[in-house]
């Protein structure tokens, strides 16, 4: 799911932490900082900050963000809906592929709820939602 999220799909301070430092230490953020403004501090000034950052990143991640964003308050979005839309593309590729095996619609979304940890009313939810023109079916 969130591996399917790209630098490119990020917007504003977000992108440019993800194009510098990797998705990977883009999601630690998102999981640690979500829906805050983080200050970045540098040099000697903001060692409370600069302990918070490394206790929830580590240092070495720490001293990369500070080294690449010193003196900016950065505000980290919790990306919920790109993460929900993501999931959900995901589900209708899978179910798509499911369903090019020939499974029956019961089947599959029975096999989407636990693949995805939902229950089976949502999964339908999902699959009954319009899909994007990149997402349909070829």
């Amino acid at each position: 799911m969130s591996e399917a999220l790209t630098a490119e799909s990020l917007s504003g301070p977000l992108r440019s932490v993800a194009e510098r430092l990797g998705m990977p230490f883009v999601f630690r953020l998102v999981e640690h900082f979500g829906g805050t403004t983080v200050a970045i501090p540098s040099g000697s000034a903001g060692k409370k900050q600069y302990r918070r950052l490394c206790a929830a990143l580590g240092d070495e991640s720490a001293s990369a963000l500070c080294r690449e964003f010193a003196r900016r308050a950065i505000y980290i979005p919790n990306l919920k809906q790109a993460m929900l839309d993501k999931r959900n593309s995901s589900l209708n590729m899978e179910r798509d592929e499911l369903a090019g095996k020939g499974h029956s619609e019961r089947t599959l979304v029975a096999i989407l709820a636990r693949r995805y940890s939902l229950s089976e009313r949502q999964v339908w939810r999902i699959l009954k939602q319009p899909r994007t023109p990149g997402e349909a079916t070829q």
